[in-house]
């Protein structure tokens, strides 16, 4: 499995800031197990940004995030016959292409440092 990601933060004022991210997996994954000889391949891209605001510094200190997330898989994923550990006639192929995506909100605030109060909505 290969893992890979990117982040950036910009500062848009003394409260307001964006955090968008871009990561990458791919996965090839073959397994001769006793009852079949899988071959996997996954591709997985995702996107993630979200605007925070926060109220500063204070007895009562609170941040607002809003955003959004994309994430996609193509997958192929076939079993085979496994004849002694090697590949023999298909079982079942599959093609398997997932899409999820969603707005989020989030709400935080700290109150005299004794109370965190959080809600979150998706």
């Amino acid at each position: 499995m290969l893992l890979g990601g990117v982040v950036n933060e910009a500062k848009l004022g003394d409260h307001l800031k964006n955090v968008t991210s871009l990561s990458v997996m791919h996965v090839d994954f073959t397994n001769p197990f006793i009852t079949n000889y899988e071959v996997r391949n996954e591709n997985t891209f995702s996107l993630r940004s979200y605007f925070e605001l926060d109220g500063g510094p204070q007895t009562y200190s609170w941040k607002i995030d809003a955003g959004v997330e994309w994430q996609r898989t193509n997958a192929t994923i076939n079993n085979y016959d496994n004849n002694l550990g090697v590949q023999g006639n298909p079982q079942k192929l599959d093609k398997i292409n997932t899409d999820q995506h969603f707005v989020f909100g989030r709400y935080s605030a700290d109150i005299f440092t004794k109370l965190h109060l959080e809600a979150a909505l998706s």
